[in-house]
């Protein structure tokens, strides 16, 4: 379908890199640069013989001192080390352009990626090949909230280098934008969205490039008018969505829950979602290569203005999409047709406010839900994740990661939660955090008396929670859980992980082989014989007992 498009419009060196900051079209480059571009052997200087080209020095790794005596020649970063390591600098030199023949372009590829971003576009000017290899590097990931100028003046950039270059369009596949709410308000945040300089023959072509992939000639008759006469911003990031969908790879929409509806945005998105599901899934059409959609909500705290589950439909409804993430939603109305079946496989929300019915109807219409996130890092959920999780069939059947993140919330559970994921038959890996499941600190003299040697157990004093909060989650745990993280732990965790790890010898989950303990609190901190104690506890138990962010006392 893209045939249609035309890919060369204005010569490439009116263009060419026009999304980034004016650069100086003669090559001057400073010791420091001439290091980074060395590093990756993209520049040998004129030197006495003495000094070792990348070739002399990938050929004879003994000819130089001090040089490695072993080196991978397909590794960048060490033939990076080798040439700074050799001295193989000389400043006053001039450079020259390096024989290539002895490099495939993937090893040249892969060390254009270590050099930083800013230095590209001098690297791009030094040669035909060069350029070649730099150009899709640059215009792979695009992001307009990282700008100096603002996130308009980047978006404008970008559209007008587009315009002018269609065929750069196949090599963007990362785009993060920023929605501008008003766009008639004050844009010192953003920066001017000025789109003066469409030409009436530049405004021909992107008329007809929507008229190709719009539902309706009347759609994109109307959005080629507004997105021009009004400055409209939405009009100009679906049509910039639009001409880089073939190769669309993740879509990250910032501040997205500031507008209400977006017209041409979704009439986009929903056409060709609905088209996908009747197209072969290996052919090359709009958004076929989306695998990843990220949604956050808007920035202005205003109630009238928010994110719903429905305005994320329009991304969910591809095939294609095995990663959503939503980041703010806010949702009490939730619903689909019951015909619809959703084929996201991942699925994370954070900090939403969803009620328990909702929840319960949107993860109800995922087909083969694989991995489920929740984090509530603020309090702001007004349902229960953990009894969600028990009225949601589909899941049993194919839920094989679960991570939740609901410690703001600890302290609702006076008494353990209810749930059981004893039946989920594919759950293979649990990550939650340590408060939601053994409830807050108390004192040890709580505990059951029996299992209250803080010598053996801890040096705190405290424990988390009671002995019926540790069995619930115990009896909760699927036999074919692999691993299980416990994040956000204080010292008193240890009590609970062996005990865990004990119920391994009974074939209560007999698969496990590997637990995590994740520690926030760096005051924290065990002897190192202590600890190892514990792991060899773990060890005999066949787990493997990992700590993060944990100090240790030798």
């Amino acid at each position: 379908m893209f045939t249609h498009l035309q890919t060369m419009r204005t010569p490439i060196h009116k263009t060419l890199l026009s999304i980034t900051d004016p650069l100086p079209t003669e090559i001057n480059l400073s010791r420091a640069q001439s290091q980074v571009l060395l590093s990756t052997g993209m520049l040998i200087p004129s030197s006495p013989p003495h000094v070792a080209t990348m070739a002399q020095v990938l050929d004879e790794p003994n000819s130089l001192d001090p040089v490695p005596t072993k080196i991978n020649p397909t590794d960048p970063c060490a033939q990076s080390q080798v040439l700074l390591s050799t001295g193989a600098l000389n400043a006053n030199s001039q450079p020259l352009v390096a024989t290539m023949s002895h490099l495939p372009n993937e090893l040249w590829l892969q060390a254009l990626d270590c050099v930083p971003r800013s230095d590209l576009p001098s690297v791009s000017r030094t040669s035909k090949h060069f350029h070649e290899l730099v150009e899709p590097i640059l215009y792979r990931d695009f992001d307009s909230t990282k700008h100096k100028d603002g996130p308009n003046i980047a978006l404008v950039r970008l559209l007008r280098t587009l315009v002018n270059r269609p065929d750069l369009a196949y090599h963007v596949k990362n785009i993060t934008l920023r929605v501008m709410i008003d766009p008639h308000a004050e844009r010192l945040q953003f920066g001017t969205l000025d789109i003066s300089f469409l030409t009436s023959d530049d405004q021909a072509w992107m008329k007809k490039q929507m008229s190709l992939f719009a539902p309706t000639k009347g759609i994109s008759d109307n959005w080629i008018s507004i997105m021009v006469s009004e400055t409209n911003w939405e009009g100009v990031a679906a049509f910039l969505l639009l001409i880089v969908s073939q190769n669309l790879q993740s879509l990250i929409m910032k501040n997205y829950g500031a507008m209400s509806q977006y017209q041409f945005i979704h009439h986009l998105m929903r056409y060709w979602a609905d088209l996908s599901r009747t197209l072969d899934h290996e052919g090359c059409h709009p958004f076929s290569q989306m695998g990843e959609i990220c949604l956050y909500k808007n920035d202005d705290i205003r109630p009238s203005n928010f994110l719903s589950l429905r305005t994320t439909l329009p991304y969910l409804k591809y095939n294609f999409v095995s990663q959503f993430i939503g980041h703010g939603i806010s949702d009490a109305s939730f619903q689909l047709d019951s015909n619809t079946i959703l084929t996201t496989q991942s699925v994370a929300l954070h900090d939403c406010r969803i009620t328990n019915a909702t929840l319960k109807r949107f993860l109800g219409s995922f087909g083969s839900l694989k991995i489920f996130q929740w984090v509530d890092e603020n309090a702001v959920s007004v349902g229960d994740i953990f009894t969600v999780l028990q009225d949601v069939p589909g899941l049993k059947g194919h839920l094989e990661e679960l991570i939740i993140d609901n410690a703001s919330n600890a302290d609702a559970y006076t008494s353990p939660p209810a749930y059981d994921w004893s039946k989920y038959r594919a759950l293979r890996s649990i990550t939650v955090d340590a408060a939601s499941i053994f409830g807050v600190i108390k004192p040890i003299l709580e505990m059951d008396p029996s299992h209250s040697d803080p010598d053996l157990y801890g040096q705190t004093g405290d424990t988390y929670g009671s002995v019926k909060h540790l069995g619930t989650f115990i009896n909760a745990l699927p036999s074919t859980l692999e691993t299980l993280k416990i994040t956000k732990c204080q010292s008193p965790i240890f009590d609970c992980a062996l005990r865990i790890i004990s119920h391994k010898r009974k074939n209560t989950f007999y698969k496990l082989n590997q637990m995590t303990l994740s520690f926030d609190d760096t005051i924290l901190a065990h002897r190192r014989a202590r600890l190892n104690e514990y792991m060899m506890i773990a060890r005999k138990s066949g787990v493997k007992l990992v700590l993060l962010g944990y100090r240790i006392i030798e």
